[in-house]
């Protein structure tokens, strides 16, 4: 037979353990379910403009994009004409 205080422990610590757990999952569960009734998503993310959206030239010796003021390119060292 199992005693008192093995019991009383049961109690106390276990069954509120159990009970935080279950409502942690269901709160996720319902956080989760609502999430994909609404058919919200996230904004797409905006994409960074790099040198080669920015570049007014490319390369003619390897096609690199360039941007004004640069005398040689950065990728194959070739001297530019402006």
């Amino acid at each position: 037979m199992m005693g008192f205080g093995f019991l009383f422990m049961l109690l106390l610590v276990f069954v509120p353990l159990v009970a935080l757990i279950a409502v942690i999952i269901l709160g996720l569960s319902s956080t989760n379910r609502q999430d994909k009734q609404s058919g919200s998503k996230l904004p797409p993310a905006k994409e960074e403009q790099t040198a080669m959206v920015e570049s007014s030239s490319v390369c003619s010796h390897c096609g690199a994009g360039l941007q004004s003021g640069w005398s040689y390119c950065p990728q194959c060292g070739a001297p530019l004409t402006q």
